[in-house]
Formats: C-alpha cells, sequence, structure tokens
C-alpha cells in the first residue's frame, strides 16, 4: 500500500511537472532552482532533527515517556508537551516524525497533538524579539493564550482519537 501510494505521488509530481515545463520552460526551470535552494538550506536542520529522533528511540525509553507523556498522566502529559513543543524551533514538519517516534514509545495522543501545536503555536524561542516588536502587553498575552490552548487542543484531540 505505501509503495503503492509513493509510485502514484511521485507520477503526478513528474505528471505536473511535465505539464508545467510545455507550459513555460523559464518559469519551471526558475521555480525547480528555488525548489532545490530551499530544500538544500533546510537539510541541515532536518539532519538535525533526525539525529535527535534517533538519540530519543535509543537514549530515551518507552518507560520514560511514558511516564512523561503516556495517557495515564491525564493533564500532565500535555503540559509537558506543551512545555517541550513551545521551546523547540524549525518547521512544523519536523515534529512529525518525532510525534511518531513517541506515539510508538507509548506517549498518549493527547501530548503528542498538544507538543505539535505547541511546536508551531508557542514560540518561546522567539518571544524577546516579539515583545521588542509588539510590546511585552501583547507578547506575554498571545504567549499566554498560545500555550494554554496548545493544551486544551491537545485534550480535546487526545479525546476525539
Amino acid at each position: 500500500m505505501t509503495l503503492t501510494y509513493n509510485l502514484i505521488l511521485i507520477g503526478l509530481t513528474i505528471g505536473m511537472i511535465v505539464a508545467s515545463l510545455v507550459k513555460s520552460r523559464e518559469r519551471t526551470v526558475k521555480a525547480l532552482k528555488i525548489a532545490a535552494k530551499t530544500f538544500l538550506s533546510s537539510l541541515p536542520f532536518f539532519i538535525a532533527v533526525f539525529v535527535l529522533i534517533g538519540l530519543v528511540e535509543v537514549l530515551v525509553t518507552p518507560k520514560i515517556i511514558m511516564s512523561l507523556m503516556g495517557s495515564s498522566r491525564g493533564i500532565l502529559a500535555p503540559a509537558f508537551a506543551a512545555v517541550v513543543g513551545g521551546v523547540m524551533a524549525g518547521p512544523p514538519a519536523a515534529s512529525y516524525p518525532m510525534a511518531k517516534v513517541l506515539l510508538e514509545r507509548g506517549a498518549g495522543v493527547a501530548a503528542v497533538a498538544t507538543l505539535i501545536i505547541a511546536w508551531v503555536a508557542v514560540g518561546t524561542i522567539s518571544l524577546p524579539v516579539e515583545i521588542k516588536l509588539l510590546g511585552p502587553r501583547f507578547a506575554w498575552t498571545r504567549w499566554s493564550l498560545t500555550f494554554i490552548l496548545s493544551i486544551v487542543l491537545g485534550v480535546v484531540l487526545g479525546w476525539l482519537i
């Protein structure tokens, strides 16, 4: 199933590139160069994420993950996940492989959903810049609301799934 799905996606991608080349060769070549440049610039970050995932798989046992992010921890698991996700930086797509590993090792759905939402929305690392540009009241209000809402949404998703 996965191989078939991947082959279909590859075929569609190639078909779209060919159609784009037929329509405008110059614009397609320009777009492919931009895509290649973007891919190469983000590659070091993705390598770092996969190294981090490897370290989690080797160093962090399922017992530790379950004790911090397991479903039996109640609201503490999403709260812990919000803290971890809130300090993470990088593209949201980098959180998905980490989420898969955490789910396989016993983390609860609510905690993993919270981690992804917090990774995308909370932005603790950018908070000092936000305070400087938008003012402390706005920045802290936005940060607090996104932190709390990431936990609420994670819990709701955990309940729904």
